[in-house]
């Protein structure tokens, strides 16, 4: 897992909360790569689940968020500049009237990973525009970390 922080500085250490649609410097975003369990079922539907951390404040606007592929290695940590992505993409919401746990599906990205599992470099989370003060997420350092819920089809 990794958060990009466009113009920050890059490190090993993986910061306790993401900012998603944030203010200038405070638009973060997400990385993430998960073990690759599900790679060899049928995937009916998958979710990205990721939690408010506890100290989250409503603000003013929702955040509209999407999910892409990373399309370059990364390096768990904090870094500078996130990778380029691809498709497919994913829209979501964030909501911040209260903070909710945002759901995103994933379907897609995850059946295309599994049609070309050498390009499996992981899923970005980014805002498509900034919105008040952003949502913010736990990394898991402090709080819940970050789920991917995955429903199968039976045979």
């Amino acid at each position: 897992m990794a958060v990009a922080r466009p113009g920050g500085v890059s490190r090993s250490a993986l910061p306790a909360t993401v900012t998603l649609g944030g203010p200038g410097a405070s638009d973060e975003q997400l990385l993430l790569r998960f073990p690759r369990s599900w790679a060899e079922l049928e995937i009916e539907n998958a979710f990205l689940l990721l939690s408010p951390v506890p100290s989250a404040e409503p603000t003013g606007a929702d955040v509209q968020v999407q999910v892409a592929l990373a399309s370059e290695p990364w390096a768990p940590g904090m870094l500078a500049e996130p990778p380029p992505v691809r498709g497919p993409t994913s829209p979501g919401l964030a909501r911040t009237r209260p903070p909710s746990v945002l759901r995103i599906d994933v379907t897609a990205q995850l059946q295309a990973l599994k049609a070309q599992p050498a390009s499996d470099l992981g899923l970005v989370v980014r805002a498509q525009r900034a919105a008040g003060r952003g949502a913010t997420y736990a990394t898991g350092v402090a709080g819940e970390l970050p789920r991917l819920d995955v429903y199968f089809r039976l045979p």
